[in-house]
């Protein structure tokens, strides 16, 4: 057993908030862990000047809460050492209640076709520009399931995405390979994406891909959400990127980039990032009626799917990341969460497609470590 291993084991036994992560086109891991209960944000919070690791939701008002895992313990998984685990195993429990729900909504193939095809008569109509429905996608979860194994082999099959494992008494065990950048302050430099539209990974190295007007349009729907809210905090001095297409998992999307001054932001971090999530990627355009339609048609709550995560200042940086591409451990099942952007030319069944095509960046993952294969 690894040491990353037995303090994952020792953390959920005793309690205590704990989180390994790993950024995009880096090698290391690195373990946070809290021997006490953690700290629950609220949006008077400025978490660009906190320090731990950030878990917060899709919607606050849901019975969900934001919290940070302050950094009793971190380290790089290559270098935690025997002291470290003795450390952490004599640590006393903490008092956290840990009763988690085991309920969930599985859509079906027809109501999920039937919602899309709802929001995009609604699009029609005039309503919203763009609503994002998301379903869950239920797994048995074998007794053969290592979880440390199943991150580490997210971490070397998924390098270019933001790998974590998070498991936090009360609210669970999440595990997740994010392709999405939220929020990012790193060498005097703030950096911001819009990532949308999504089609299968070509099979052939040397394969051009092609964008439809549906994606393009999804996508751009991001990027002026992005572009307005940085001309409403008077930033105007700011590099934004042509779109491009990357790859992610299973499926490439079209991403556009942000970069502007580190300084550009201060004394109003807390309120750029409060107002920039959930983007139109994870949530819809205009937010008020798209939420409404959200609300009338999902079944369940995304708790924190679609919400973002990340260590802010274990290095000085900010490195916060929307929770897609996620999935919640439960005692005998796994909950892959993923969901379409559905705009006026969005099909039915394409998109229902998509949205397995998503679901296969961590069941891939999940058969390999299953099988050994």
């Amino acid at each position: 057993m690894t040491h990353l291993e037995k303090i994952f084991n020792i953390c959920k036994e005793k309690n205590f908030p704990f989180a390994a992560y790993q950024l995009p086109g880096e090698k290391s891991q690195w373990i946070v862990a809290q021997f006490s209960s953690y700290q629950e944000l609220n949006s008077n919070d400025d978490i660009t000047g906190l320090k731990g690791f950030i878990f917060a939701p899709f919607r606050k008002n849901e019975g969900n809460t934001a919290v940070i895992i302050s950094p009793d313990l971190l380290t790089k998984t290559s270098e935690v050492t025997n002291n470290d685990v003795e450390r952490v195993k004599k640590s006393s429990k903490a008092s956290i209640p840990n009763k988690e729900s085991s309920e969930f909504y599985e859509t079906s193939e027809d109501e999920y076709k039937e919602n899309v095809s709802e929001i995009r008569q609604r699009i029609k109509d005039g309503e919203f520009q763009k609503a994002i429905i998301s379903r869950i996608i239920s797994k048995e979860k074998s007794d053969q399931l290592n979880l440390v194994s199943l991150f580490e082999t997210l971490c070397k099959n998924y390098s270019y995405s933001f790998i974590s494992i998070v498991n936090i008494p009360g609210i669970g065990c999440w595990m997740g390979a994010s392709p999405e950048l939220l929020f990012e302050r790193s060498h005097n430099s703030i950096t911001l994406v819009s990532l949308a539209g999504t089609q299968a990974k070509p099979t052939k190295d040397k394969f051009i891909i092609t964008w439809n007007d549906k994606d393009r349009s999804e996508q751009q729907i991001v990027t002026n959400y992005i572009s307005n809210l940085l001309e409403e905090f008077h930033i105007k001095s700011f590099h934004m990127s042509e779109p491009e297409t990357v790859q992610a998992g299973k499926v490439v999307h079209l991403k556009t980039t942000f970069t502007l001054g580190g300084q550009q932001l201060n004394g109003h971090a807390r309120e750029f990032i409060n107002r920039l999530h959930p983007t139109p990627a994870v949530w819809g355009e205009p937010k008020t009626d798209a939420l409404e339609i959200i609300k009338q048609l999902e079944k369940y709550n995304r708790e924190y799917y679609s919400g973002y995560l990340g260590p802010v200042n274990l290095d000085e940086q900010v490195h916060l990341y929307v929770n897609l591409r996620t999935m919640k451990i439960l005692k005998d099942k796994l909950l892959l969460y993923v969901g379409c952007g559905i705009t006026a030319e969005s099909d039915p069944q394409q998109e229902w497609e998509e949205s397995g095509m998503k679901s296969e960046t961590l069941l891939s993952v999940i058969n390999e470590v299953e099988t050994g294969k």
